[in-house]
């Protein structure tokens, strides 16, 4: 398979191999026939294994197993069933045995290569590592039972206001249950003379500020209002943008029935030394 030239203008930039060469992710090429025309320091590095160009058929991997573990051929491979089968296969997964016997599960999304006829001439595969999306998925879920067994109410919103997530602590806290809270504006919670603080929330976290703890009133569902400890962080997506906030609230109220009882009894001594002076 021929290696081309993109151009800009009339001229010379760089070519398809430097261009794949320089990607993060493994990629490969092969002709018609499935022999391996070319591929990058990062399919090397995931089949652990440098395929010989023009020999090795399919796949650069020393050898291949489906994902229950049994053995794969080669010719059982995505890239071979969509040049043998001539269509495009997204997201077939099997794992990549490297000769030092380390198992990497991956993904692979071959597409056919077609001259201007429409013939095929190819393929383009590339491979992506299932280590770090599981590694992601387990993180995902080890959150998500942190968040609903805390003791804290954890609520999320958007940069709108409204609310998207809630668990449990935030129900027994607040009242609401989740189909009652998720959708409307967090400002159900709010009294209504402290709705300015909102405002300055929406603004602080738009600016990618975590806000400290700080100590609010916030209202429940029977309209009762609870003293409560707030921090506020930002919640970005996969490439960093602030889509939203996610606040902890924890109820403060024996703290603060605490405090009025201390501050009760030094008023009552204070009172009863004043009268035993006299």
């Amino acid at each position: 398979m021929d290696v081309v030239e993109l151009r800009t203008g009339g001229i010379p930039q760089v070519s398809s191999a430097d261009l794949m060469q320089a990607l993060p992710v493994a990629v490969y090429t092969t002709d018609k026939q499935g022999y391996i025309t070319f591929f990058n320091e990062a399919a090397a590095d995931l089949w652990g294994y440098r395929p010989v160009i023009g020999q090795d058929r399919w796949c650069g991997s020393w050898k291949l197993r489906h994902l229950d573990g049994r053995p794969m051929t080669h010719d059982e491979c995505p890239m071979a069933v969509a040049l043998l089968e001539e269509r495009d296969v997204r997201g077939g997964r099997a794992i990549a045995e490297r000769p030092d016997g380390q198992l990497i599960p991956f993904s692979a999304h071959p597409v056919l290569l077609r001259n201007e006829a429409g013939e095929v001439v190819g393929a383009i595969n590339t491979l992506l590592d299932l280590r770090v999306q599981t590694l992601a998925d387990d993180a995902g879920i080890r959150l998500a039972a942190i968040v609903e067994s805390s003791m804290d109410a954890i609520v999320s919103k958007d940069l709108n206001g409204i609310i998207t997530s809630w668990n449990d602590a935030a129900q027994r806290l607040f009242g609401y249950t989740p189909a009652e809270a998720i959708g409307r504006p967090v400002t159900i919670l709010i009294p209504p003379d402290h709705l300015d603080e909102e405002a300055m929330i929406i603004s602080r976290i738009r600016a990618g500020e975590r806000i400290p703890s700080y100590e609010t009133i916030r209202q429940r569902k029977d309209g009762t209002l609870v003293p409560v400890s707030l921090t506020i962080s930002p919640i970005r997506d996969g490439i960093g943008r602030i889509i939203g906030a996610s606040k902890i609230a924890r109820d403060i109220s024996p703290h603060k029935e605490s405090e009025r009882r201390i501050r009760t009894l030094i008023a009552k001594s204070t009172i009863a030394l004043k009268t035993s002076i006299r």
